[in-house]
């Protein structure tokens, strides 16, 4: 029963997603972090935070942190917090269909992700 079902799961992704949607999705998370990134570090200028975003990120300190919240204007971090999250939808795109274009390529011989018609 178990094997029908993944056999089924499998026959659907031959057919969807169409190679239009690999490639729209493609295109979205590739755009998606070179648009949030100037946005993340403009409202994090913008805050105050003493660090950058991407050090801040790696830091594991909660002393440093509450040092660096005490100096910070919160609205704009958060908008910045909240971006970051759009900078892991984008990358998340990426890999996801870019594992699956190429999975995807691999079991079917007709399947052309990036064949321009």
């Amino acid at each position: 029963m178990l094997m029908i079902r993944i056999v089924m799961i499998l026959k659907k992704f031959s057919q969807w997603p169409t190679s239009k949607i690999l490639k729209i999705s493609l295109i979205i998370g590739f755009a998606l972090p070179f648009t949030v990134i100037p946005m993340m570090l403009y409202f994090t200028q913008l805050s105050g935070f003493p660090a950058e975003i991407f050090s801040s990120q790696l830091s594991f300190s909660g002393d440093l942190m509450k040092s660096y919240y005490a100096l910070t204007n919160i609205q704009p971090y958060r908008i910045a917090s909240s971006l970051d999250y759009l900078f892991m939808v984008g990358y998340g795109l990426i890999l996801y269909y870019s594992l699956l274009s190429s999975s995807l390529g691999a079991l079917s011989k007709n399947f052309k992700p990036f064949h321009i018609t």
